[in-house]
């Protein structure tokens, strides 16, 4: 299955850049279904930045459907590599419970936008979950069951992102907001000597 989701981010190229790539773990806190983002690994060569982050998410599921489930069905690995000369995140996720049985990987685009005071983000990629290559515990999952959790993955990676998006643009307002306090001249007042000596 293909999917492609285009965000828009009301702050500059450079700055939604660095926020997705450098603070991402940050943003997790301003995802509902995502528990937690850790950095695995990071590291430069050139212009090119190669990041691994794990994802934990935490989706709300009728109990009947959670019951079923391993948390590690909601577990991931992203590597991702940041081209900057290319503005450019290629991306691929490796499933912890599915294994290879799960193939996601894809890349997103960073264009300015609105004359160069924004972001157009183009996040584009494939997913597939064979099932034959299935773990040996998840083939005794009834097929029912099993499309529920291809539907929600297939849902849960495209939506992450818009609210990844959301979280940057919320985050860049905290951070203007900020800087323009600490740029504000303090104004003091001064008063005259005391006379009365």
């Amino acid at each position: 299955m293909e999917f492609n989701t285009v965000s828009m981010v009301k702050h500059p190229v450079g700055d939604v850049w660095t926020s997705m790539r450098d603070e991402l773990p940050r943003l997790a806190d301003h995802m509902d279904d995502i528990e937690r983002i850790c950095v695995e690994s990071s590291r430069q060569n050139g212009s090119v930045f190669r990041v691994v982050n794990v994802w934990q998410a935490a989706p709300r599921l009728p109990s009947n459907i959670a019951s079923h489930l391993d948390p590690q069905m909601f577990c991931w690995t992203d590597h991702a590599e940041w081209q900057e000369s290319e503005q450019e995140c290629r991306w691929r996720i490796e499933h912890h419970l599915f294994g290879d049985s799960f193939s996601c990987a894809g890349r997103t685009q960073f264009k300015p936008a609105m004359g160069g005071r924004g972001t157009r983000i183009t996040f584009s990629g494939t997913f597939e979950l064979n099932r034959k290559k299935l773990p040996q515990v998840l083939s005794v999952l009834e097929d029912p069951v099993l499309k529920i959790v291809e539907s929600m993955l297939i849902k849960l990676i495209p939506k992450n992102f818009q609210k990844i998006t959301a979280a940057i643009d919320k985050h860049l307002d905290v951070s203007a907001i900020s800087l323009n306090r600490n740029q504000m001249p303090v104004k003091t007042t001064v008063s005259p000597p005391d006379d009365r000596a």
